[in-house]
């Protein structure tokens, strides 16, 4: 391996074994002249060696290159806080990129042509001869010194990096006023290309956050790491997955009482029900139970939602009691709808479906849910769940509610059920049973997990039990 000066000492012998070979041109061969002794081969074996080291080093500073600019922002700040030599010479050139990319370059330059220039006066530079050497030396660099090097160094980035740091950073120092030279073009060079009033800002993406939270030495909390991988996962769930169905929705038809719609929110324990005129499809606006107070002052429990409306808006009181409502795609993620609700000002988002038509809606509290998990407030039903059979039973059972998502049964369960059959366990066993259900139906699946309907509402099935198969011993 490579001592930390002996790189440059291996670099400088190159040099002057170029210029030897350079000065001492070889007797070229043709292919009707080749060499008929190993006397002559011999003669050649400082080029042949001369070769094989100079693909060593094409491999050195190409792997280089891609191993420092393959590790994430979390693994820098690692080695920022490690006293090797190693990792300060790793930092050195991550925090000064240039110094990296004019290093490898002049290097993998300085190889490349050497290696070109020793392969022609082997095998000449004229005629076939010339095209031979030309395919030759392509072949050669683009297979062991550029596609394998590189390929492993981005799969061991790390150990890599450790590896070359030091002696790449001495070869740097050793090539140091050339490299002045060429900084020096370079930032003439840039401005006339850069137009841009500031370098692009050093960010920090999901990926390096998402690694961070992974780590088990990133120093936080398993319920913090729980927390944050939750908030990290946003991006990646649609709102179908956590709304309440268009068949679960509590909502009203315009032509309904106030009175009537305050019964139905204090009974059902809501604080906004979305109102249609017409039909579900054609929602007009959002009942807010909290602006009632704002009109104590007038006679409104009897007017319905249409009559509301005419009258409001000759009062001059736009948007109270009856909001707009907020409509959204429902494969919208709910990182983006937690961001829109609040700059909307509002905490109610009607999904729609490819077609138009209303799909369910979605609470500020549901999404909320999704990270720090179900809030219950004095209106919710506490259910024990999941609920875990006697041992002598043959297998784990979890009675669970239709509307539960199938990704919060993997999550939960550690099971492996397709997110791409339907969201809900619910909607999962309909496509398993193929028909309607009836109480006490089982099914089971080809993972074993047999699916009992405890409960349906209508055509729905609103509850039901998974029973697990036996966990081994040796799993």
């Amino acid at each position: 391996m490579f001592g930390h000066r002996s790189l440059a000492t291996v670099i400088l012998f190159i040099i002057v074994l170029f210029a030897h070979l350079c000065y001492n041109q070889p007797k070229v061969y043709s292919l009707t002249t080749l060499p008929n002794s190993m006397d002559e081969v011999g003669q050649h074996w400082p080029q042949i060696a001369g070769l094989g080291l100079l693909l060593v080093l094409s491999a050195f500073f190409s792997g280089s290159e891609t191993a420092l600019c393959a590790l994430s922002r979390t693994q820098l700040e690692r080695f920022r806080l490690e006293a090797k030599k190693s990792s300060l010479a790793i930092v050195r050139f991550l925090d000064n990129p240039h110094r990296l990319f004019i290093t490898v370059l002049f290097g993998n330059t300085f190889i490349n042509t050497a290696f070109a220039t020793i392969t022609a006066s082997l095998i000449g530079t004229s005629g076939f001869q010339f095209v031979i050497g030309t395919i030759l030396i392509t072949f050669l660099l683009l297979i062991f010194g550029e596609i394998t090097p590189k390929t492993y160094a981005i799969e061991h980035a790390e150990q890599w990096a450790r590896l070359i740091a030091r002696p790449l950073w001495w070869f740097s120092i050793l090539i140091s006023p050339f490299r002045s030279v060429l900084q020096v073009i370079i930032n003439l060079l840039i401005p006339i290309f850069d137009r841009s009033e500031s370098p692009t800002e050093k960010r920090i993406t999901t990926a390096d956050l998402k690694e961070l939270v992974s780590r088990h030495d990133s120093g936080l909390q398993v319920s913090e790491r729980d927390l944050l991988s939750k908030i990290l996962q946003l991006s990646e769930i649609e709102a179908r997955e956590v709304m309440v169905p268009r068949t679960s929705m509590i909502s009203a038809d315009s032509t309904v009482r106030i009175q009537q719609l305050t019964q139905t929110a204090q009974q059902m324990g809501v604080s906004r029900i979305p109102i249609y005129r017409g039909y579900i499809d054609n929602i007009c606006g959002v009942f807010h139970v909290k602006d009632l107070p704002l009109w104590s002052d007038t006679e409104i429990q009897d007017l319905t939602v249409d009559n509301f409306l005419k009258m409001r808006q000759s009062s001059g009181r736009f948007n109270s009691l009856i909001r707009l409502p907020f409509h959204v795609p429902e494969t919208k993620n709910i990182s983006d709808l937690l961001r829109e609700l609040t700059e909307q000002k509002t905490k109610m988002a009607i999904l729609l479906d490819e077609y138009g038509g209303v799909s369910g809606l979605v609470t500020l509290e549901d999404l909320i849910e999704e990270i720090v998990g179900d809030i219950v407030d004095e209106h919710d039903t506490i259910l024990e769940w999941p609920e875990i059979l006697p041992a002598d039973s043959p297998g784990y059972a979890f009675e669970v509610s239709g509307r539960t998502g199938v990704r919060a049964i993997n999550r939960e369960l550690g099971l492996k059920l397709d997110e791409d059959i339907a969201d809900t366990i619910g909607g999962y066993a309909l496509s398993l049973y193929g028909h309607i259900p009836s109480v006490g139906e089982t099914i089971e699946d080809n993972n074993a997990i047999r699916f009992e309907v405890t409960a349906l509402d209508g055509n729905q099935v609103s509850a039901l039990i998974l029973r697990l198969p036996p966990i081994s011993t040796e799993s």
